[in-house]
């Protein structure tokens, strides 16, 4: 196990070199001047002022800005932007730096209108890979933890005081996206999410046991027979990240508990890897 994880460190940190030799670009950032790198840049470039704390392996950058939402309740159009330019001023300094971290994480704040937060997460290997046209940009988004919470403690923070800043890991990373894919097919697919109500949808990985724990309460309100169930789905998305994504096996056991089935099921990295 401890020879897989150190080969892949080791392929993860050949393919960050690989970037910068492809694209003509030496390490021309320090990794203790990655919070003034990114600062820099987005304003002196973009005009944008931004707060960024590096806790460990993740890179925080947050950003106030005066509204997240349009009138007609969509993202706002200049927002958007905004946060594009900011991400490219990130992708930038993060392929070009000396030790990379291995997660970012963009906070766009609405401090002035509703009080929210546009959160995007994601693993800087994976940002590599997209630049070597390993994966395609479908692959990447899908890779990437985009959330949008409201948040009235946003109010008025101009220095993102009110976001807890933590060090990601790749389970509870891993996690995330598992969350993030069940919710997209029963809360926010446009094909399915008539036929469901999600109550609750939990995904938690206990760093004692190294158990990941899969719970989902998601109540089926019509009929459709083509529709994914929630049981069946969980262990889709747990075996496209865990096995197929990023090949995660330090962990003890997979257990996926469905309210709406009654159905329980506990695997191992190798059962869950082989199921259909």
């Amino acid at each position: 196990m401890a020879k897989k994880n150190l080969k892949t460190a080791f392929l993860l940190s050949i393919t960050l070199f690989t970037v910068s030799s492809c694209i003509n670009i030496n390490p021309t950032y320090k990794r203790n001047n990655i919070e003034t790198a990114v600062k820099k840049i987005c304003s002196e470039e973009y005009g944008l002022d931004v707060n960024v704390q590096e806790v460990k392996d993740t890179i925080w950058v947050c950003a106030p800005l005066d509204n997240l939402i349009d009138e007609s309740g969509g993202y706002d159009k200049e927002i958007l932007k905004k946060a594009g330019e900011i991400t490219l001023s990130l992708r930038r300094v993060l392929l070009s730096i000396d030790k990379p971290p291995k997660f970012y994480v963009f906070a766009a704040s609405d401090i002035k209108d509703i009080g929210a937060d546009l959160i995007i997460a994601g693993f800087i290997p994976d940002l590599a890979k997209l630049q070597l046209q390993f994966i395609s940009r479908g692959e990447f988004l899908k890779r990437r933890y985009v959330n949008l919470v409201s948040n009235k403690e946003a109010l008025g923070d101009k220095t993102g005081r009110h976001i807890k800043k933590t060090n990601l890991t790749l389970p509870d990373f891993i996690g995330l996206l598992i969350k993030q894919d069940i919710l997209n097919t029963f809360l926010y697919s446009k094909e399915w999410a008539s036929y469901w109500t999600v109550k609750s949808c939990n995904v938690h990985f206990d760093k004692q046991s190294k158990n990941f724990y899969i719970k989902t309460d998601i109540q089926r309100k019509g009929y459709n027979s083509y529709s994914p169930r929630p049981f069946e789905q969980a262990l889709k998305s747990a075996r496209h990240y865990l096995c197929e994504t990023y090949r995660f096996e330090d962990f003890s056991y997979l257990k996926v508990d469905d309210v709406e089935s009654g159905r329980i099921k506990i695997l191992n990295w190798q059962a869950l890897s082989k199921m259909d």
